[in-house]
């Protein structure tokens, strides 16, 4: 909602899970042009605040860190209060994480592959973080520690057999996927907050550009009638 005598300036609220270390930094305001058309200057100030909440899905909601944290009905890990069930970002942080998910345990596959449905079907613009560096999969050392890890503990997929699984679950579920971002150090981890903020606004367009202005009709003008 706009503030009082400032019809530029708007409130905007990032929700975070509170089960994920994000460690996203968002901008505390910004200067956002929604109008497609390239050649407007039009623009409004957002004032950014967020908040770490539960974020479930109403079936056995998990227990909070914190009980002051509030519980809000949505799915995923990021979003904009008021607009949870129109965008919503899951976030994964390691191949490892995507290993157990994908290849892991038949109980520990189930449960990422029912969030990813439940993001699926109700959230309108779903998406998916790859919050992790795609050269890190890549290389030489990393295959190392691939083989290590499975003479120690078992099957570990190479990374390209987890991007092709991945995506093929992703994309039959109309999940968009962002990344992989390498976003490591502190001034891109504030580039990244940046883009997903304004990523989710886009498909809010929930602030009226040039609000009160409306663009004149043009006048229709009468056919005369023909004189007898």
């Amino acid at each position: 909602m706009p503030r009082v005598g400032k019809p530029d300036a708007y409130d905007v609220k990032v929700l975070i899970d509170d089960a994920e270390n994000v460690l996203i930094s968002f901008p505390k305001r910004l200067r956002w042009c929604p109008d497609v058309d390239v050649s407007s200057s039009s623009h409004v100030v957002l004032t950014i605040t967020y908040e770490d909440v539960l974020l479930h899905h109403g079936e056995c909601p998990r227990p909070k860190s914190d009980p002051s944290i509030r519980e809000v009905l949505g799915w995923g890990d990021l979003t904009l209060e008021g607009h949870e069930s129109l965008v919503s970002i899951e976030r994964k942080y390691s191949l490892l994480e995507l290993k157990n998910n994908l290849f892991g345990p038949m109980r520990e596959r189930s449960r990422f592959l029912s969030s990813l449905d439940r993001l699926s079907n109700n959230v309108k613009f779903p998406y998916l973080l790859l919050d992790l560096g795609l050269t890190l999969g890549y290389r030489h050392d990393y295959h190392k520690t691939i083989r290590d890890y499975s003479k120690r503990k078992g099957y570990f997929p190479t990374p390209e057999r987890i991007w092709d699984v991945l995506f093929q679950h992703c994309h039959g579920r109309g999940i968009s996927i962002i990344g992989p971002v390498d976003a490591r150090t502190e001034q891109r981890r504030a580039h990244l907050g940046d883009y997903l903020l304004r990523l989710m606004l886009s498909h809010t367009r929930q602030v009226p550009i040039n609000k009160g202005r409306k663009s004149p009709r043009p006048r229709r003008r009468r056919k005369k009638r023909p004189t007898t």
